[in-house]
């Protein structure tokens, strides 16, 4: 990231603090704790959190004791994705919908930028 380059990461900053607040007993302090290490690591310029209910996901892998444990984590992946800006794509689809997404988004996020980097430019001649 430091040298310009694309990482593509699954699981990055989202996971780490889910499964580093989960758990804690207040939710107050939980959600302090989680934002100041959000503010510690580097923030990727886009990110998208593909969402399941918490029953399909305690289906398809059962790594945590109870579905409440996935229930808990999905409201937080909810709360701290909004926060960091992450697009939300909806489980239920095909994986070739959901990249079909993914590709527009970005597609569209990119020209965005690339327009506003020319105005800019323009300007600064100007």
């Amino acid at each position: 990231m430091l040298l310009g380059l694309t990482v593509i990461s699954d699981r990055y900053v989202l996971d780490m603090l889910v499964d580093g607040i989960a758990g804690m007993s207040e939710d107050a302090t939980r959600l302090r704790l989680g934002f100041k290490l959000l503010r510690l690591l580097p923030r990727p310029r886009w990110s998208f959190l593909i969402m399941v209910n918490a029953d399909v996901a305690f289906k398809r892998k059962q790594d945590l004791p109870s579905l409440s444990d996935y229930t808990e984590r999905l409201t937080l992946y909810n709360y701290i994705g909004r926060r960091m800006g992450a697009a939300f794509l909806d489980g239920r689809e095909t994986p070739q919908e959901i990249h079909s997404t993914v590709r527009k988004t970005l597609l569209g996020k990119i020209q965005t930028q690339q327009s506003h980097l020319l105005a800019q430019a323009t300007q600064a001649k100007t």
